[in-house]
């Protein structure tokens, strides 16, 4: 059985560098998303406030907000990249994430290195991580590079290289922060076309966007984020429409 259960959880972001509570208007005003607040004394960014939130097989749920509503942080959340400071979260099945998919690679270490290093980190056995590499070196294209230390190559090639490494695997719960792009039209092509069939595996889908078309392509849900509190939860087309709708509530001139 695969499900995601979170329970009133809460994620706090000290800002360990401020010397008082006085710099909390200076950084409420610089912030577009989030609740700060005083946590004996610190100034604390509440990252995620209270969230409740279950899903089940089946599901395929888009994150709509602003920058900085909290989406990304939440995918963190069920990623384990972050833990709750309350509440709690509870998962079963395994978890792929495409989300800052290049952290964890050594600059130093080749691009097969890299690919070793990383299976592992997914959970991976040895004999497992072996067997993706032809099967990545075919999908990212990248020749002779994956024998020289990443640290030579550009974005575009760190980002076929992460993304042929952890869609090489398949996931029951699937968490993409916006769709990748990984080089021109002709890979992005050869991407979306991955990305499908990882998708369409996936028992649970959870997608980041700010494109209304790709979410609609992807997704039948949606979870409107502000402040890092989920506001709307429902149809994805009433998930939108809602959006939309606040947004043009909160522009100047609206009312």
């Amino acid at each position: 059985m695969t499900y995601v259960r979170i329970h009133q959880a809460s994620v706090d972001m000290p800002v360990f560098n401020s010397r008082s509570l006085s710099i909390k208007n200076t950084i409420g005003r610089a912030l577009t998303g989030g609740r700060i607040i005083d946590n004996h004394g610190i100034v604390t960014v509440r990252a995620l406030d209270r969230i409740e939130l279950r899903l089940e097989t089946g599901d395929r749920v888009a994150l709509i907000g602003h920058n900085g509503a909290g989406k990304s942080t939440l995918l963190r959340l069920i990623a384990g990249i972050y833990r709750p400071d309350s509440g709690f979260v509870e998962v079963e099945g395994r978890i792929g994430a495409l989300l800052a998919m290049h952290l964890g690679m050594e600059p130093d270490f080749t691009g097969r290195e890299n690919m070793m290093l990383t299976a592992a980190s997914l959970g991976l056995s040895h004999e497992e991580s072996l067997a993706i590499v032809p099967e990545v070196a075919e999908f990212c294209e990248l020749g002779d590079f994956l024998d020289l230390p990443i640290q030579t190559y550009s974005t575009g090639m760190l980002a076929r290289l992460a993304f042929g490494i952890h869609t090489s695997i398949a996931h029951d719960i699937m968490l993409v922060d916006e769709v990748i792009g990984a080089g021109d039209m002709g890979f992005h092509d050869k991407v979306r076309g991955r990305l499908e069939q990882l998708i369409s595996r996936a028992r649970i889908l959870v997608l980041a966007s700010h494109a209304d078309d790709v979410l609609r392509r992807y997704c039948t849900k949606g979870i409107v984020m502000a402040g890092g509190r989920i506001i709307f939860s429902g149809q994805l087309d009433e998930a939108l429409d809602f959006y939309h709708a606040s947004i043009a509530t909160a522009a100047p001139g609206s009312r």
